[in-house]
């Protein structure tokens, strides 16, 4: 497997709490990976440890085979990593474009047309994209779908995805990792983890399908 994002017993506590414990995983480049758990498995806080908004006790992250472990969220942005948040903030005394830029701000070394129109090359990039489907209806669901394939297969960007609606996680994964109270529970094919036994108790109960 040729991973452009991987993870090694990733651990972090909170308050005495494990939120992660040695959850381990590789990403290939240019796949479509989707982390899903119930409410409070750990699928967020692995979002915060990738991107530098959290450090954890111990464990290593590693993008594109460098260690990335203990970087601040300005620099792993900078290695090529973005992501977004479940909640949307956007800065109401400024305007549409100028929101828009703001997330282009590490790129604006050499004027604003270079900095709106500059896109990384696929083998350099991830979007870490955290329950994007939220709030959406049946007809949104399916254009975002379509929308985050068209992102992996014409810029080659590789998607880490967060996501709740199990309909859209087997229809758009490669991969699936299952987490339950801060632990892998499965990983695998969407059609394995749909009928992994420790996901469908996780989610449903033992005797219920996923999905």
């Amino acid at each position: 497997m040729d991973a452009i994002l991987k993870t090694e017993n990733l651990t972090i506590s909170f308050g005495g709490i494990k939120a992660l414990s040695n959850v381990s995983f590789e990403v290939e480049k240019g796949a479509i990976y989707s982390i899903i758990g119930p409410n409070g498995a750990g699928k967020t806080t692995i979002f915060n440890c990738i991107s530098g908004i959290y450090q954890p006790s111990s464990g290593k992250i590693f993008f594109k085979g460098e260690d990335i472990t203990h970087l601040k969220p300005y620099q792993v942005a900078k290695k090529g990593i973005a992501r977004t948040f479940q909640n949307i903030e956007l800065f109401s005394h400024m305007s549409t474009m100028d929101n828009l830029m703001l997330g282009r701000h590490l790129h604006m070394k050499t004027g604003v047309w270079r900095g709106a129109t500059f896109i990384y090359k696929g083998s350099k990039a991830a979007i870490l994209l955290d329950e994007p489907s939220a709030g959406m209806n049946m007809e949104e669901k399916g254009d975002l779908m379509f929308s985050i394939q068209d992102i992996r297969d014409d810029l080659g960007i590789t998607v880490l995805l967060v996501e709740h609606d199990m309909n859209l996680i087997m229809d758009i994964s490669d991969r699936i990792l299952a987490l339950n109270f801060g632990e892998r529970i499965a990983e695998g094919l969407p059609e394995e983890i749909q009928k992994h036994p420790e996901v469908l108790k996780a989610y449903l109960g033992e005797e219920e399908k996923v999905a």
